[in-house]
């Protein structure tokens, strides 16, 4: 992509972008990691996310929870058998990663302290200050790219964020049905 001819660009966002998908994905909402237990104190399954951005035109971090998200619903965790244990208890089967809510990402620009928009492109997110709100089920999590001027705070953002809240319903039925 364009976007991410700049390297100090591509630096920045790659770091928001795994540093936010470390937050949301290890968050007790949305995964409890002793699901990945395999042997208490000995054995865990390490789950690994790669994501290639092929076009950018702004609001990345939606479009890469929504595939994350995907992505994860399909891990089936291998069976294994473990030798020490008589055979009736040293075997598992396969199991399905379970995810305790589908997270959704809407990313707000703020272009001063009355006006936002919501899914920015690419040039909209360069002139306003960046915000991703990650809804997970009750829970909210914010996430700013680069610096966010004059806080979160205000009837613009409270109305803005009551939108965001309206949108990711309408987002979470699209994707997920």
């Amino acid at each position: 992509s364009p976007a991410f001819r700049d390297h100090r660009s591509t630096s920045q966002t790659s770091s928001f972008v795994t540093s936010s998908l470390t937050a949301i994905f290890e968050s007790p909402q949305v995964m409890d990691l002793t699901d990945l237990c395999v042997k208490p104190g000995e054995l865990v399954w390490c789950l690994e996310v790669s994501v290639e951005c092929v076009e950018y035109d702004g609001s990345g971090l939606d479009a890469v929870v929504l595939a994350v998200t995907t992505a994860l619903e399909d891990v089936r965790l291998p069976s294994i058998h473990d030798p020490t244990a008589n055979d009736n208890q040293g075997r598992s089967s396969a199991t399905q990663l379970q995810l305790g809510v589908r997270p959704v990402a809407i990313t707000l620009v703020k272009f001063d302290d009355n006006v936002w928009l919501v899914d920015p492109t690419e040039s909209d997110q360069q002139v306003g200050s960046s915000l991703t709100v990650c809804f997970m089920g009750a829970e909210r999590m914010f996430f700013c790219l680069g610096g966010m001027s004059g806080g979160l705070e205000g009837p613009g953002f409270q109305r803005m964020l009551q939108m965001a809240s309206k949108l990711q319903v309408d987002v979470r039925k699209l994707a997920y049905g």
